[in-house]
């Protein structure tokens, strides 16, 4: 599916569970914000979700910014420097929202390590 393009997406199945694991095309001509905030918020709105469903989402630590070394938790404050670690955590926020004012219950995986040289799924 083309989450710039709503009106191409064919009829979706009630869901158990989702998992948003979305990458970014750079050669869309898109920005981040589309795809990983309006496009998660277009989507969410599109399933129907059965009771107990749950979101899976995979981040970024990157929504932490630059810590200059020092370790990162679960409590370290979310303030990202670039425009993938803001997009990301906007995104979260939008999950987060959704999920408030729903069933639906949203779990937010940080992951590291999984972009940067040499790490890029496509050229491994």
């Amino acid at each position: 599916m083309d989450l710039g393009e709503p009106s191409g997406w064919p009829q979706l199945p009630p869901v158990d569970l989702l998992l948003w694991s979305v990458g970014f095309d750079r050669s869309s001509n898109q920005p981040r914000e589309q795809i990983w905030v309006e496009g998660l918020r277009l989507l969410l709105q599109a399933i129907s979700f059965r009771s107990d469903a749950r979101v899976l989402m995979t981040s970024s630590t990157g929504v932490y910014g630059d810590a200059r070394g020092d370790d990162v938790t679960e409590a370290t404050p979310a303030i990202p420097s670039s425009e993938s670690g803001i997009a990301c955590l906007n995104s979260e926020e939008t999950l987060r929202a959704f999920s408030a004012g729903s069933k639906v219950t949203a779990c937010i995986l940080r992951l590291a390590g999984i972009y940067g040289p040499g790490r890029l799924l496509r050229r491994v």
